[in-house]
């Protein structure tokens, strides 16, 4: 019954996050769009890429049989720091093979304790994230981000990636 219950607030969730009819600037993967965090300042959002997984990258993860079927999809962006002082960026993605939302596959990363006395952080390799804060760059500089998005059974390929910010869920850019 629980487990029926979270799927039902991830799908509520999805329904929730794709009912925007508006889609805001519209960008080309590669192209920056630039936003004001909270603090005024500024801060731009690159998709470089939406790259198609396997299923058998989802091995790694603990329960693998529950993704049976999925397909991951890798959307790799960055963020760039465009005005000095510090930078909280509010950015929250959303793919979508134009009418059906991917499911966000949130992971968090592991500490590799093999050395106790410098435990590294190990991430998922498909997807690598940056360790370094946009806040701590210098203006001009970015940090490097990736999230996983899965489709499953009978989803086709993302066809648009959209960012909102805070609890809108109106989109503020989408990339094609």
């Amino acid at each position: 019954m629980k487990r029926k219950a979270a799927c039902a607030a991830v799908l509520c969730t999805l329904v929730v996050a794709g009912c925007s009819s508006d889609s805001g600037k519209q960008l080309k993967y590669g192209e920056m769009a630039t936003f004001s965090a909270k603090s005024g300042r500024s801060y731009g959002v690159t998709v470089m890429r939406v790259e198609k997984g396997d299923n058998s990258d989802l091995s790694a993860l603990s329960h693998p049989s529950d993704y049976a079927g999925d397909t991951p999809y890798y959307v790799h962006y960055s963020l760039t720091k465009t005005s000095d002082g510090s930078v909280q960026p509010d950015v929250s993605l959303d793919a979508a093979d134009g009418s059906t939302h991917l499911t966000m596959l949130s992971l968090l990363p592991s500490l590799d304790f093999s050395d106790p006395l410098h435990p590294k952080t190990q991430s998922f390799a498909k997807c690598p994230s940056s360790t370094d804060s946009l806040d701590k760059t210098a203006k001009g500089e970015s940090v490097s981000e990736c999230v996983i998005f899965l489709a499953h059974q009978g989803t086709g390929d993302p066809t648009s990636v959209a960012m909102t910010q805070g609890k809108s869920n109106t989109a503020v850019a989408t990339w094609k």
